[in-house]
């Protein structure tokens, strides 16, 4: 399979990153396998002040949609990490999608097709502010464009020996170029969990639920940000006042339709 939208020229930069820092990503799975019962606690029932497993300073509810998964899907999910979803695990995100980020702002993405990279199978993904797309045309086209500078540039990643990972360069307010490493798990065919470190505060986590419904054409995403304890206080801290604001929801548009950034 190749590539439909994009080119891989564009993310060979992001691919080596990714490659390059497998410690920052091993040690982001140590955490989450020592963190599991915390973890399925934020998404499952939220926290009070009376927690065990999550220090916060207000209570706080489940993520919307958890309750379609039990506890035991969710440690045993995550106790796997994608290593048996196989390459196909992100096909059903695959398309070109349009939405706002926190009923604000509007986005386009484009989520490419999954190739094979060495021993890795690799997702390419855009992300532009705007109603435009950021995209490329095929190396064989002539006076092809290139990816807008604006645009946020990622990948999604499977091997069988790791499992889900990815990576995002996330163009920020400063300016600079903002690198987020992943780890993610599938719980079913068209949902994900996404554990990701922030761009400007390694200290700083999100976990995001990202799912799809390819009938209806839609996909939403929910985020919550937290810190992880130690492996001795496998704790989360959450900071309650800030769990809102990080969710968007996209619906499939028709590439030969769209504008496209050249």
């Amino acid at each position: 399979m190749a590539l439909k939208h994009l080119h891989l020229d564009d993310f060979h930069q992001i691919i080596a990153l990714h490659n390059q820092q497998s410690g920052i990503l091993q040690t982001m799975r140590q955490n989450a396998a020592s963190h599991a019962e915390a973890l399925a606690d934020f998404f499952l029932v939220g926290a009070s002040k009376t927690s065990t497993r999550i220090t916060t300073e207000a209570s706080f509810p489940a993520y919307p949609g958890s309750g379609h998964f039990t506890r035991q899907a969710f440690i045993t999910a995550l106790g796997q990490m994608g290593r048996g979803g196989g390459s196909s695990v992100f096909d059903p995100w695959e398309g070109w999608w349009r939405g706002k980020w926190a009923g604000k702002t509007e986005y386009s993405h484009i989520w490419d097709a999954t190739v094979p990279v060495e021993s890795q199978h690799i997702q390419p993904v855009t992300q532009i502010r705007g109603a435009e797309f950021a995209w490329k045309r095929a190396a064989s086209d002539s006076g092809r464009g290139a990816l807008v500078s604006q645009a946020d540039i990622a990948i999604n990643v499977w091997s069988s020996s790791v499992g889900v990972t990815g990576w995002v360069t996330k163009k920020a307010g400063d300016g600079k170029s903002h690198q987020m490493p992943h780890i993610g798990f599938p719980l079913n065919r068209n949902t994900l969990i996404w554990i990701a470190r922030d761009g400007q505060n390694a200290a700083k986590h999100f976990m995001f639920f990202e799912w799809v419904d390819p009938s209806k054409k839609i996909y939403g995403i929910h985020g919550r940000p937290f810190e992880f304890g130690t492996a001795q206080a496998p704790v989360l801290k959450v900071n309650a006042g800030s769990i809102n604001g990080h969710y968007g929801q996209y619906s499939g548009v028709d590439p030969a339709q769209e504008k496209r950034a050249p």
